[in-house]
């Protein structure tokens, strides 16, 4: 607990030499993990008077302890918010800062969690077991999944591929043809004009003989 006061009063103080980044959330995290902590503490032995079986034979004031309570539970869920808001805003490019929406979906998330897990280790354990799984499967599954999209895209980009060129080589045949045509029609206009012009000669001609 001194700790974390020591660590709030350290980012108070670098904020207070004009730290624009360090906001009010900064300071309390580590107080509310600290809030956390003592729920935790206080709420992992709960009290309960013996069944009325055994108070014959011990002391009415003996007690037995339970490792769950509802303080636990409330403790376990501030603490698991915090953390996991930490983790998620922490990063100087992420999206998400630290807000009060962002804060009460942590908070429910954590409830939800927390009344699941009950302070058990075991089941701790399961959950750290099955996110080890998860994490393995992600390793194992992902870079699969990269080659078979890989794979699907350059067939994608084969065929695209291969349909623009057939587009270039048909628009290209239709301009080469279109070419030839004018080329054809410019040459048929030329020999008729110069057969005009030829005709025209012979008749000057014949027209100077008579």
């Amino acid at each position: 607990m001194l700790f974390l006061l020591y660590t709030s009063y350290q980012i108070s103080r670098a904020r207070n030499d004009k730290t624009h980044l360090i906001t009010n959330f900064d300071i309390a995290s580590p107080l509310l993990i600290g809030l956390g902590i003592l729920l935790l503490y206080y709420g992992r032995v709960v009290s309960l008077p013996l069944s009325e079986e055994n108070v014959e034979d011990t002391n009415e004031t003996q007690l037995k302890q339970s490792f769950w309570s509802w303080t636990f539970w409330l403790g376990e869920t501030i603490v698991m918010t915090m953390f996991a808001i930490n983790t998620v805003t922490g990063r100087e490019n992420s999206p998400l800062k630290p807000s009060l929406p962002l804060g009460i979906a942590f908070f429910i998330l954590s409830l939800i969690a927390c009344l699941i897990l009950r302070g058990k280790t075991w089941r701790y354990v399961s959950l750290l077991g099955f996110e080890i799984c998860l994490a393995l499967l992600a390793v194992l599954i992902f870079p699969i999944m990269e080659m078979i999209l890989e794979e699907i895209m350059n067939d994608k980009l084969k065929k695209i591929g291969n349909k623009v060129r057939q587009y270039s080589k048909a628009m290209e045949e239709n301009y080469k043809a279109k070419l030839e045509e004018k080329e054809r029609s410019f040459k048929n206009n030329n020999s008729n004009i110069s057969d005009k012009s030829t005709s025209a000669g012979n008749a000057s001609k014949v027209a100077e003989l008579d």
